[in-house]
């Protein structure tokens, strides 16, 4: 260390410009770093959310949050067990003993959500994933006299359109039902049963 202080002590020059060379690229770097109010980081929760459109909070809690609870009270290193619930949407927030491996436990839990086979016929598919910071800061709900098909298209361009613009980093539609297992009962009433059904005499 000494020798070095000595060297730029017998060469102002060429410490000015190691100096100068820091400053600039000091400065190039910190214009490059991203920037954000709130950064993104993992959180070691896992949660599990199912949307049941039109349920109440009561059938919410009774049908999806109470089967999701019974089902992971197993799982080894749970901290805790934490229920959100509005109309239509339950949320279970799991959270972990420190040192835990969070993507293990987000397997399992995947498996063990699998296993739940008392949701309600109507409910959509459980999503499982693991927390981040990611803040909600607002809310759209959509609503008119349109078919539910239509409803859901709208959301989902309403997503893409705010999805585009600068600043939004995540959007998300919900309380939707599955338009495939719609389909598939229109498909069941305009067939060849439905025909006949609808020939035969009252």
């Amino acid at each position: 260390m000494y020798a070095i202080i000595k060297w730029m002590a017998e060469h102002p020059v060429a410490a000015n410009l190691t100096m100068a060379f820091v400053i600039v690229v000091g400065f190039a770097t910190a214009l490059q770093m991203p920037q954000k109010t709130f950064p993104d980081f993992s959180l070691d929760t896992v949660s599990v959310s199912v949307s049941y459109p039109g349920a109440s909070p009561l059938e919410i809690q009774e049908s999806i949050v109470r089967p999701i609870e019974d089902q992971l009270s197993g799982i080894d290193g749970i901290d805790s067990l934490t229920a959100t619930i509005t109309e239509g949407r339950g949320v279970v927030a799991i959270s972990f003993l420190r040192g835990e491996d969070i993507q293990k436990k987000l397997d399992e839990i995947k498996t063990e959500v699998d296993r739940i086979s008392v949701f309600p016929q109507d409910a959509n598919d459980p999503v499982v994933i693991q927390a981040n910071n990611n803040t909600r800061v607002l809310e759209i709900a959509i609503h008119g006299d349109a078919s539910e098909a239509v409803l859901k298209e709208t959301a989902e361009r309403l997503k893409a359109e705010l999805t585009a613009l600068d600043g939004i980093s995540f959007v998300e539609v919900g309380n939707i039902r599955d338009m495939k297992f719609l389909s598939k009962l229109i498909a069941i009433f305009c067939g060849p049963m439905a025909s006949q059904w609808l020939r035969s005499p009252t």
